[in-house]
């Protein structure tokens, strides 16, 4: 059974991979819009990301269309290896 302390820190870990991810393909400032574009658009905040994951990946791939599901490759590729 997962505590919730270890819940919050893989919450805390995806978030910081999205931030990664997102930061290093788009660079600080298209990492900063795209967010903004999710909360706007879609309703949907970073720090809401673990808990609506599949909301975010349809909004992401709705917003960047094919940009975003490689994002999203790109996002599950470095979270199964650092699991």
């Amino acid at each position: 059974m997962t505590s919730i302390s270890e819940a919050q820190g893989l919450d805390n870990h995806l978030i910081e991979t999205v931030d990664e991810v997102l930061e290093r393909v788009l660079g600080e400032v298209g990492a900063c819009a795209v967010y903004g574009m999710l909360r706007v658009r879609f309703g949907l905040d970073r720090a809401s990301i673990p808990c609506r994951m599949e909301y975010f990946r349809e909004s992401l791939v709705e917003l960047l269309d094919s940009g975003g599901e490689v994002l999203l490759r790109m996002i599950d590729s470095r979270t199964r290896d650092e699991l």
